[in-house]
């Protein structure tokens, strides 16, 4: 894997940005196992929003081996971990194959304390209850287009196979429940550098 500085704390978008196939080397890598790593995200319109990302150019996370299942599961708890410690809450969301602006397998972690089950029922319908990673690969099989929420307070995880969403759907519908201004949730727009810088302080200060 390719490493390149800067491209996530610099206040303008890198052209590299797109291509998570390129890891962070300074400050902006918050923590790396062997097939995945953690950053801030650009356009977190909350202070402390992450993305946990494939070293592996995937489609999806549900595509990683099953080798890598228990890696990934382990970042994911020491996410949510440092998330509930530091801001009080925390949710995990990813958008599988489909309404992806960046086509490379990143899964959401965002600190916040809120419930989507309703409203992600009323525009999907059915969804399926999961308990671990391994049922959402499994389940992927036959629905590759799907979205994964998960609500760490609660302890509660979902699968809703769909079947074609919007680019940045999720943190759209997390714009409007914060009651953040129209658009906001555009991270090309509007990119929020400085709460990036924010999140890799608090969480460094935590000394992980």
């Amino acid at each position: 894997m390719r490493r390149i500085k800067g491209i996530y704390l610099k206040d303008k978008l890198s052209s590299s940005f797109c291509n998570y196939c390129c890891l962070a080397e300074d400050e902006n890598l918050l923590l790396e196992t062997e097939n995945f790593y953690v950053v801030p995200t650009i356009g977190g319109f909350v202070e402390g929003y992450l993305l946990l990302i494939s070293k592996e150019h995937l489609g999806s996370l549900a595509e990683i081996k099953k080798s890598q299942i228990e890696e990934f599961e382990n970042l994911k708890k020491k996410c949510k971990k440092i998330l509930i410690k530091i801001y009080d809450g925390c949710i995990f969301y990813e958008h599988g194959r489909t309404g992806m602006s960046v086509n490379h397998a990143h899964m959401h972690a965002v600190p916040v304390n809120i419930d989507f089950l309703g409203d992600l029922s009323v525009l999907f319908g059915t969804y399926i209850k999961v308990n671990q990673w391994n049922d959402v690969v499994k389940l992927s099989i036959s629905h590759p287009h799907y979205l994964y929420y998960e609500n760490c307070i609660k302890n509660n995880k979902y699968f809703f196979p769909v079947k074609k969403i919007e680019s940045q759907f999720f943190r759209r519908i997390l714009a409007e429940k914060l009651h953040l201004p129209e658009g906001v949730y555009d991270w090309r727009k509007y990119p929020f550098f400085d709460n990036a810088r924010k999140t890799v302080k608090k969480i460094k200060e935590l000394k992980i």
